[in-house]
């Protein structure tokens, strides 16, 4: 069994315009392995990363809510995460996406949280639900007195806005 981590191939996706075609086959991937989870009664939730090309328009929704209710897939079964720099590009059009998706019973999260260049203002308007804390502020966090102010901080700035937290790694 060969393992590419993600890094290797998503800017190839993203260059050669083949980012959706890979998030619609993931997303299929994902479901997939979903309803055989809780066929086997694994009551696992799971999480797909979007992309912002998947925040432009909203032929993606479309299609994920399509699956949800096809396979008749409860609210927030599905985590989706998006990074700080998805949202960046287009803040309105990428808002209006997410809350469309939020509307049919999505969670959402920002997935990197710290590594991108959204400002605090964009996230109080995104319709997120959760933080990812990039792995980058957690894997030295025992050591590094930085690491621990900015992740105490991000903590306490996402449950003060409601919002639940996940740190990486």
């Amino acid at each position: 069994k060969c393992e590419i981590p993600p890094d290797s191939f998503i800017s190839i996706a993203e260059k050669t315009g083949q980012m959706d075609a890979l998030t619609r086959w993931v997303t299929q991937e994902a479901i997939a392995q979903y309803l055989r989870w809780q066929r086997a009664e694994l009551h696992i939730k799971i999480a797909i990363n979007i992309s912002a090309e998947n925040l432009k328009d909203k032929s993606y929704s479309n299609f994920i809510i399509a699956l949800k209710e096809r396979y008749d897939l409860t609210d927030h079964a599905i985590t989706l995460e998006v990074t700080e720099d998805a949202v960046v590009a287009d803040p309105e059009k990428a808002t209006e996406i997410l809350s469309y998706l939020r509307d049919h019973g999505f969670k959402l999260s920002i997935d990197d949280y710290g590594t991108g260049y959204s400002s605090l203002a964009q996230l109080k308007q995104l319709p997120v639900q959760e933080l990812k804390i990039d792995r980058s502020f957690v894997q030295y966090l025992m050591a590094s007195q930085d690491d621990q102010t900015i992740v105490k901080s991000t903590i306490e700035l996402a449950h003060n806005m409601g919002l639940s937290v996940v740190a990486e790694g």
